[in-house]
């Protein structure tokens, strides 16, 4: 689970590293995500064709799958 957790952020940093070259070439780069402090979610982002509802969603569900996996 430990090796799992790693490759992920390993994975997240190269997403982001590649999204900086993209727009360090001129191109235009789109993105977004979700912060969530305590039990409130913080949507950010400049995707047009994505609502901000969807980002609350995938937060509640995340929130939900972390709240299960600590209370087990």
């Amino acid at each position: 689970m430990l090796e799992l957790a790693f490759l992920l952020i390993i994975l997240g940093f190269a997403l982001v590293l590649l999204g900086l070259l993209e727009g360090l070439r001129g191109k235009k780069v789109e993105g977004g995500g979700v912060v969530i402090i305590g039990p409130f979610p913080i949507v950010f982002g400049n995707l047009k064709y994505i609502p901000a509802i969807l980002f609350l969603v995938f937060a509640t569900i995340f929130l939900i799958l972390v709240i299960s996996f600590l209370y087990k």
